[in-house]
């Protein structure tokens, strides 16, 4: 990709461990903690091997061309992302017989190592887990389709269960995030959608590992803080898809990703 002055970017990911650095860093230094991937900016220079972007907090960057793309280019990857997690969503939200616990998961080694080094409260089988999971999300959807305005009850995973509500109770919640809009549904519940993410991020507290709780903790705080400003939808939309993108259940049971390294694609 050929970049030039005046174009709009975003970060998509921090290369610094391929410059002897931190993974947590850039390719140029600073770390994400600073400038959090996703960021915004416009190009003021460009050479062979860096790129000078001014974000949009005023925040002047130094970074490599590969941990850029343009604004097109993310939106069409946000676009496609989207889809593939509704599609997900729909799978698991269909209506249909139980699967077996055969059906859904094979693989005991898969098993071994979501539970061989967990607290008593995690010591419950995938199997099972996915077995709830599937029953909840069910029962969810013929409530949800009956009786709009359904408050949040999770019954056993209240982290995955509120991915689950907000996508049903606020179903254009990354439309207007994407538009940098109020969503009028979402703010006159904010206390029980601000409420509902308080028991997400406790039971992620308990469940996840150091790298996401940290993670967790940031998208967390953004979003309470959000709550008095303009900007909740848009918290409340980037809270939704990280819980979405931490979960094993959720993604369809992809390989553990390196947080922090890259924003997905």
């Amino acid at each position: 990709m050929d970049y030039e002055e005046g174009q709009d970017v975003v970060i998509r990911r921090n290369l610094g461990i391929a410059n002897g650095r931190e993974k947590s860093q850039y390719y140029y230094g600073g770390s994400i903690r600073k400038v959090p991937l996703g960021s915004k900016g416009v190009i003021e220079s460009v050479s062979k091997t860096s790129i000078y972007v001014k974000l949009q907090n005023g925040t002047e960057w130094s970074l490599h061309p590969d941990e850029l793309r343009t604004n097109k280019e993310h939106e069409e990857a946000e676009k496609k992302r989207q889809k593939i997690i509704d599609s997900k969503l729909e799978e698991i939200l269909q209506v249909a017989e139980p699967k077996t616990e055969e059906e859904i998961i094979t693989d005991r080694e898969a098993i071994k190592e979501n539970t061989g080094n967990r607290t008593e409260y995690q010591k419950e089988t995938h199997t099972g887990i996915v077995s709830k999971i599937l029953n909840y999300f069910r029962k969810s959807r013929t409530e949800v389709a009956s009786n709009a305005g359904n408050p949040f009850k999770p019954e056993f995973n209240p982290r995955e269960e509120y991915a689950v509500w907000l996508k049903k109770e606020f179903p254009e919640l990354d439309t207007y995030a994407r538009r940098g809009e109020k969503y009028i549904a979402l703010i006159e519940r904010k206390e029980e959608v601000l409420g509902g993410a308080k028991k997400a991020y406790r039971h992620a507290m308990d469940t996840t590992t150091d790298c996401v709780k940290r993670n967790f903790a940031d998208k967390y705080n953004a979003l309470v803080e959000s709550s008095k400003t303009n900007y909740f939808t848009r918290s409340t939309n980037d809270f939704l898809k990280y819980i979405i993108y931490v979960s094993y259940n959720l993604n369809n049971g992809r390989e553990e990703r390196h947080y922090g390294t890259a924003i997905m694609d």
